[in-house]
């Protein structure tokens, strides 16, 4: 099929139904309208806030993590939490028999060694 053909079936079809077609580019504007509106309010936004602090004499806003204190001690991170549920998840025989799981619900593996 050459360009002009598919050019001339397209056309068609658009024709051929043209409400759905214009409901299908009335939705597109919309979308992109929507998408524009709330980038446009976010920056705005951003820039009040900025100007206010500016006017407030500081040059930026930035925030730390607070220190850990004896009431409420740091978290672990993911990866501290990640290592230490590996060390403790050792093999089993009986698991290691069954294909990494045990035989049975019922069945109590003890630890290798």
């Amino acid at each position: 099929m050459s360009f002009l053909m598919i050019l001339r079936i397209a056309i068609k079809a658009l024709w051929a139904n043209k409400l759905r077609s214009m409901l299908t580019i009335l939705g597109i504007l919309i979308g992109v309208a929507a998408v524009i509106a709330v980038v446009s309010i976010v920056q705005g936004f951003f820039f009040a806030v900025n100007n206010l602090f500016k006017d407030l004499g500081s040059p930026g806003v930035s925030s730390s993590p607070p220190k850990p204190s004896p009431e409420f001690p740091p978290r672990r991170t993911t990866a501290e939490r990640v290592v230490s549920t590996r060390s403790a998840a050792r093999p089993t025989r009986c698991c290691r028999r069954a294909g990494g799981r045990p035989a049975s619900r019922s069945a109590r593996c003890r630890p290798r060694g």
